[in-house]
C-alpha cells in the first residue's frame, strides 16, 4: 500500500482508521503492520466487527490497491507456512488459478482427443514448437511477477518433481527464482524482508527444507521476536542444509579412511584456512578504500603497501597449511564395481569408471 499510494504510515492511518479513540488519541496501525506483522484482517470489536482490511478494500475504494489485496489473499503464504501441501494440493491450486484467469491447460480427456484431431497444436504436447510455447508461458509469468505467479511456478515445480519430469523441473526452478526476485523488488520491500521471503521460497518450496532456526537470545516483545527470527533465518548458510543429491555412493577408499582418522585435525586446519581467506578479503577488499580520503598520497601508498604485505602473509599461511596436509592419492578403483558393457545409459549420461579405475570406452 505504501508503494502504491506513496503515503506515510500516519497518512494511511488517517485515511483508513476511525478518527481517534474515545480519549482523543490518534489510532496507529500501519507502522505496526510493517514492524510486527500485525494481521489487518482481524475484526475489531470497537469498529463493529470491521477490520482494517475491510476498510481499505471496501466497495468504492481505490482500485489501484487491488494488487495489494490479491497479494494478501495469495495461496503463496499458505505454501510457505506449512509443509503439509501434497502434489494433489498443488495440482488443485494450479487448476483453480488457471480457471480464475481464464487460461487453459489440457486435461487428460482433451489430450486424448488432441492426439487424434489436433496433433499440430502445442497445447497437447505433440507440436514441434511445444518447447517454445512452454518457454513463452514461463516468460509471461516472469514478466508479470506477483505473489500468485510465484505460487503457480512453485506448484508447477512440485508437480514436475512428483512426475519425475526433471528437465521441466529444472526450468521451473530457475523461473521460480527469477519471478520471486522480480516481484519482491517490484513491491519495494525492506531489504531484510525481501531476502527472507526469497530464502523461504528457496528453502521450503524448491528444496523442501523446513527447518526453523533457534534464536540466539531471548526476546522481550513481538517486535524483537520478529527481527530476531528474520535475522536467524538470514544467518543460515545455504550450504548448512544437506545437499545429498549430487554425491555418489562409493566404497571406502584409503583416502576416505584417512579422512575419518584425521577428522579433528582437518577441521582445525580448515578453520585456519577460512580465517586466512577472510583476512585477505578484509585487507584487500572494499572497506579499506573508504579510508582513502583522509590520507596524504604518500601515506596512502604506504598503507596500501602494508596491507598488501599482510595479505600476502595470510596467503602464505593458507598455502603452508595445505602443504602440510598430505592425504593419500585419489583412486577411482574404489567406485562401486562396474564391468564393461553392463547396464544401460541414456540422456547423455557420462561413461562410468570400470573396476580397474579406467573410464569405459565402449557402449
Amino acid at each position: 500500500m505504501k508503494q502504491i499510494t506513496g503515503k506515510s504510515d500516519e497518512r494511511l492511518d488517517e485515511d483508513y482508521l476511525p478518527h481517534g479513540t474515545a480519549e482523543g488519541a490518534r489510532l496507529r496501525f500501519f507502522q505496526r503492520v510493517r514492524s510486527l506483522g500485525s494481521d489487518p484482517s482481524v475484526p475489531r470489536k470497537t469498529w463493529k466487527g470491521e477490520s482494517v482490511f475491510d476498510r481499505v478494500h471496501a466497495s468504492g475504494g481505490d482500485p489501484n490497491l487491488d494488487v495489494a489485496r490479491d497479494a494478501f489473499h495469495s495461496k503463496l503464504w499458505s505454501m510457505l507456512a506449512a509443509p503439509t501441501w501434497t502434489v494433489e494440493d498443488y495440482q488443485r491450486f494450479i487448476d483453480e488459478l488457471i480457471q480464475a484467469r481464464g487460461w487453459y491447460r489440457a486435461s487428460v480427456k482433451d489430450r486424448q482427443l488432441g492426439r487424434v484431431f489436433f496433433r499440430d497444436d502445442p497445447a497437447f504436447g505433440q507440436s514441434a514448437d511445444r518447447d517454445h510455447v512452454y518457454s513463452t508461458m514461463l516468460t509471461h509469468l516472469e514478466s508479470h511477477p506477483s505473489a500468485d505467479h510465484v505460487a503457480l511456478l512453485a506448484a508447477l515445480f512440485r508437480e514436475a518433481l512428483g512426475e519425475v519430469a526433471l528437465e521441466t523441473a529444472l526450468q521451473l526452478s530457475s523461473s521460480l527464482r527469477a519471478c520471486t526476485s522480480l516481484w519482491l523488488h517490484a513491491i519495494e520491500l525492506p531489504d531484510e524482508v525481501r531476502e527472507l521471503v526469497q530464502k523461504l521460497v528457496e528453502d521450503r518450496l524448491v528444496r523442501n527444507s523446513w527447518k526453523t532456526p533457534n534464536l540466539d537470545q531471548a526476546t522481550q516483545n513481538q517486535r524483537q521476536y520478529v527481527k530476531a527470527l528474520t535475522y536467524a533465518h538470514l544467518k543460515q548458510s545455504p550450504y548448512s542444509q544437506p545437499q545429498n543429491a549430487s554425491f555418489p555412493i562409493v566404497l571406502p577408499s584409503p583416502r576416505l579412511k584417512w579422512l575419518a582418522e584425521n577428522r579433528e585435525l582437518l577441521e582445525l586446519a580448515a578453520s585456519r584456512i577460512g580465517l586466512a581467506q577472510q583476512s585477505v578479503f578484509n585487507l584487500v577488499g572494499g572497506q579499506v578504500f573508504l579510508e582513502g580520503g583522509i590520507f596524504e598520497r604518500d601515506e596512502w601508498e604506504e598503507l596500501m603497501q602494508a596491507r598488501q604485505q599482510q595479505a600476502q602473509a595470510w596467503r602464505q599461511v593458507e598455502q603452508d597449511i595445505r602443504d602440510t596436509i598430505r592425504p593419500p592419492p585419489r583412486d577411482t578403483r574404489f567406485c562401486l564395481p562396474v564391468k564393461p558393457r553392463r547396464g544401460s545409459r541414456s540422456h547423455n549420461r557420462a561413461r562410468p569408471y570400470l573396476v580397474d579405475g579406467s573410464i569405459e570406452t565402449e557402449d
